[in-house]
């Protein structure tokens, strides 16, 4: 809450990051895109039309709270983040929501974040 607030306070309304996902999604193709946000709008200008289909729910960091967000309200027994200390953006989390079932662990990180 206290990272999603300094986001909402400090965070630039036109920035880019890259988005890595590691997960059991069972889907072909690339794990990471490269998304730029300008005015509240995404565009993942180098990547396919299924890639930015694929991560459209993860295109802008406010989503990318959403997504902590759902994951917390499924009580996973295992939840790590990281938020950058100025801005509050998510600089990656990890999700567990049964350590004894397989193939439900979910990982994500944001690297390269520019302020525009």
């Amino acid at each position: 809450t206290a990272a999603e607030q300094r986001w909402a306070g400090r965070g630039p309304r036109d920035y880019d990051f890259t988005l890595a996902v590691a997960c059991f999604c069972f889907f072909s193709g690339p794990n990471t895109v490269r998304f730029e946000v300008r005015n509240g709008t995404s565009t993942a200008p180098n990547a396919t039309a299924q890639t930015i289909e694929r991560f459209r729910s993860l295109s802008a960091i406010d989503l990318v709270f959403a997504d902590i967000r759902r994951a917390l309200d499924r009580a996973p027994e295992y939840f790590n983040a990281d938020y950058d200390r100025e801005t509050g953006y998510p600089l990656g989390y990890s999700v567990d929501y049964r350590r004894n079932l397989a193939d439900d662990e979910f990982a994500l990180s944001i690297r390269e974040f520019v302020a525009r």
